[in-house]
């Protein structure tokens, strides 16, 4: 099986190709992005049709590709898709194509390998693996059981859930027939009657009572309706007296006494305070009198005595400079050496005269003579400063301070100053109590004026309030006003009475209307009149034959209860047996009474058994079952093994570092044997290693699967993960295949899989596809082969 040509017309941006004549080994090299992918999925689609939707990713353009591909199979041509598809010409299933024929994106894994080799298996051996899985399958569909050999819980049936109810269904059955009659359901029907006939004795005693109390209502409310109108009668002359006039009266007498009394306590206030203000307004004349003498005297101080402190402060600071400056050690010594030079010059030049003695002698003048200037001078500042010490005194003196000197004068004015502060500050408080007086007697004045007119108005208010009145006094006032609440109490109770025992007369009526209504309720118990004196109304009896009716009543109430409780419980009970037998399959069995619900326990106990034995029989014979698939299930095993195609491709492959593959049927997985005897699982072979056996697999099973014929693989990069020498062992290995009847479409954008294959491209061995759009090697519509 191999194919023979191939053409593109259109797919997706895929450029039309021609028709490509394919060789044996077959090299569609180009950079990515040129459309091998494409091709690849092209190729698919033409191959499966519409069955290709199985591979990963497929899809990427979503119509069809237009074109075609000539399949030639022992020594016929199908020309797909015309002429059919691959899984329908030569029994090739689409997970055969994925898993053994076509290497997609790099990925040379087997998908869900375990379940593949087992289908690949049973189609080459004939096994009855999956005859035997559908045989469990009727079995546990008959059983109802789940492939965990347990009762199947699925809508509608629902096994499960229906067996587990039913169980607890027949333990609460069972429960509530031992409870019933251990409390005896049977008897409640005769213990009611029984409490019937009471009940009717407590009735009838009941009414003869209820007969003599309206008796007795009939006479106290005609006594009390008689009592009512009396004090009606009399209420009417004091009706108009209300507390709302004794009590202005009484305010009206309480503000006259206390505007009387507020006004004398006022006008004591305001005679009080005028003598305050009188005093206040003496005290701020006094001191304003005081304030303005010192206030003379402070001129006087700024015209005479305050020049002449400020001179002598002066004087004397500037004294006290040049006295500093001439007690200073320097000067002194100074005036000591210029003292001696002169004596020593003034000998020296007696002696001997010579010209530096003139000088020196000049030099020690001249500094004798600055330093008795300065002392002089020194001397006149003194006597001045004593000059001006004298006049300070004099001038103080005549304006009051007797001062020894200007410090002691200093001290005088800083306190006189103070003093006349204080004195300024004395005044203006006094100017402020005088105006504090004054404002307080306004208001009180004011005050005063305002009680007054209070006084005249609650006098006239009084007149007013006593003219329409009977009574002259608020004693005799308030006597009439008791004795029109005493008949309104009495006319209240009467009222109460009558609204005790014969109800509300309504609130919207007047006390007419309501009299007229009791009077009408009163007649109603007329018929009742006397009833009471042959058999008198007891309260307590009364009270003592409800209590009794009460008690009858809560028990019969109970036996009703506890009777609509087990009505219930059957109810609900039946209710249940009755969904559980018809998803059974069976009758609906009644359970009103004790026996009906015993063996309707028993029918369902019975249904719950027929199940677990029917489980029982199904799980044993599914186990049966499936030691025969277990057993059969080994047979995968023979794909494999140390004497298996699969084996020897890769111990060829791999230069003899691995000698054996097989296949672990109980952990579904490929393990290999290291030459050394060392057994390692697949899944912990490098990238490499992992897609040389799983190409020694492919290429196994596709030729057992052929009956031992040839067929062909279309590749895209599958050894992407090989270093140098192992690619280049591997294209050996395809150019070997190739040689045996095999054909490969490789597919790639590796520089190193185009350099491998040179030689054979050379040669003619490796027919050479340049993809991105360079059609060279297809044959042009019409045309001839161009490689």
């Amino acid at each position: 099986m191999r194919i023979r040509e191939l053409a593109l017309q259109r797919y997706g941006p895929l450029p039309e190709s021609g028709r490509r004549r394919l060789s044996g080994f077959n090299l569609f090299y180009g950079p990515n992005e040129a459309g091998k992918s494409l091709t690849i999925d092209a190729l698919v689609k033409l191959l499966l049709g519409k069955e290709a939707r199985s591979f990963e990713a497929i899809d990427r353009v979503k119509e069809s590709p237009e074109g075609f591909l000539i399949l030639e199979h022992e020594g016929e041509e199908w020309k797909l898709p015309e002429a059919g598809l691959l899984p329908h010409l030569l029994q090739v299933s689409t997970e055969e194509c994925r898993n053994i024929f076509v290497v997609r994106d790099s990925d040379l894994a087997v998908d869900q390998e375990g379940d593949f080799y087992r289908d690949i298996t049973h189609r080459l051996t004939g096994l009855r693996s999956a005859g035997l899985g559908k045989i469990r399958e009727k079995l546990r569909e008959k059983g109802r059981l789940t492939p965990g050999l347990d009762f199947q819980d699925t809508a509608p049936l629902k096994l499960k859930s229906n067996l587990r109810r039913a169980e607890q269904l027949v333990d609460r059955a069972r429960e509530l027939a031992g409870r019933l009659r251990k409390e005896g359901y049977d008897r409640v029907e005769q213990k009611a009657a029984l409490l019937a006939m009471e009940l009717r004795e407590i009735e009838r005693r009941l009414e003869q009572l209820e007969a003599s109390r309206k008796g007795e209502l009939y006479e106290k409310g005609s006594e009390a309706l008689d009592i009512l109108q009396s004090k009606l009668r009399e209420s009417a002359a004091v009706q108009n007296f209300n507390s709302a006039v004794e009590a202005e009266w009484q305010r009206l007498q309480d503000d006259l006494q206390a505007g009387i009394k507020k006004e004398k306590q006022l006008r004591d206030a305001l005679h009080q305070e005028k003598q305050l203000g009188r005093r206040a307004a003496d005290a701020f004349k006094e001191a304003a009198e005081a304030v303005e003498e010192q206030r003379q005297r402070r001129r006087l101080l700024a015209e005479r005595v305050e020049p002449l402190l400020q001179r002598w402060q002066a004087l004397d600071c500037s004294l006290k400079g040049k006295e500093s400056v001439s007690r200073e050690r320097f000067f002194t010594y100074a005036a000591f050496f210029s003292a001696l030079s002169f004596l020593l010059s003034l000998i020296g030049l007696l002696v001997r005269p010579a010209w530096w003695l003139y000088l020196l002698l000049a030099a020690a003048g001249g500094v004798l003579f600055t330093g008795a200037f300065c002392k002089l001078a020194l001397l006149r500042g003194r006597s001045a400063l004593a000059a001006l010490n004298r006049e300070l005194r004099f001038e103080a003196a005549g304006l009051g301070f007797s001062a020894a000197g200007p410090l002691e004068l200093q001290k005088e004015l800083a306190e006189f100053h103070r003093r006349l502060a204080a004195l300024e500050r004395e005044r203006d408080e006094r100017d402020k109590e005088a105006a504090v007086r004054k404002d307080i007697g306004e208001r009180i004045s004011t005050e005063i004026e305002e009680i007054c007119f209070g006084i005249t108005a609650a006098g006239d208010r009084l007149r007013q309030l006593k003219e329409g009145l009977t009574v002259g006094t608020l004693e005799s006032y308030r006597e009439k006003l008791r004795l029109k609440e005493t008949l309104s109490a009495e006319i209240g109770q009467q009222r109460a009475i009558l609204e005790s025992h014969f109800g509300d007369a309504g609130a919207g009526n007047d006390l007419a209307e309501a009299l007229a209504i009791w009077r009408e309720r009163i007649s109603g118990y007329l018929p009742f009149r006397g009833k009471n004196r042959g058999c008198p109304y007891s309260e307590a009896r009364s009270a003592g034959l409800k209590k009794e009716r009460e008690a009858i009543l809560d028990e019969r109430e109970d036996l009703d209860k506890r009777w609509e409780e087990y009505r219930s419980e059957l109810q609900t009970i039946e209710k249940e047996f009755s969904e559980l037998f018809v998803s059974f399959g069976r009758g609906i069995l009644p359970c009103q009474t004790i026996p009906e619900l015993e063996e309707a326990t028993a029918v369902l106990n019975g249904e719950i058994e027929a199940a677990e034995k029917n489980k029982e029989a199904a799980a044993a014979a599914i186990a049966i079952f499936s030691e025969i698939e277990a057993e059969e299930e080994t047979r995968i095993e023979e794909l494999f093994g140390e004497e298996s195609n699969v084996s020897a491709y890769f111990h060829r492959i791999t230069e003899g570092r691995y000698r054996e593959v097989i296949f672990d049927s109980a952990a579904k997985e490929i393990r290999v044997r290291c030459a050394g005897g060392s057994m390692l699982e697949g899944s912990r072979l490098s990238g490499g290693a992992a897609d040389q056996l799983y190409f020694a697999i492919r290429l196994a099973l596709g030729k057992r699967l052929l009956g031992g014929g040839t067929g062909f693989f279309i590749l895209d990069d599958p050894f992407v993960k090989a270093d140098p020498f192992r690619l280049t062992t591997l294209l050996g290995m395809l150019e070997q295949i190739v040689s045996q009847g095999w054909q490969v479409l490789y597919f790639s954008a590796k520089g190193e899989v185009k350099a491998a294959l040179q030689e054979g491209i050379e040669c003619g061995r490796v027919k050479l596809f340049t993809m991105a759009g360079d059609t060279a090697g297809a044959v042009p519509p019409g045309g001839r082969t161009t490689a």
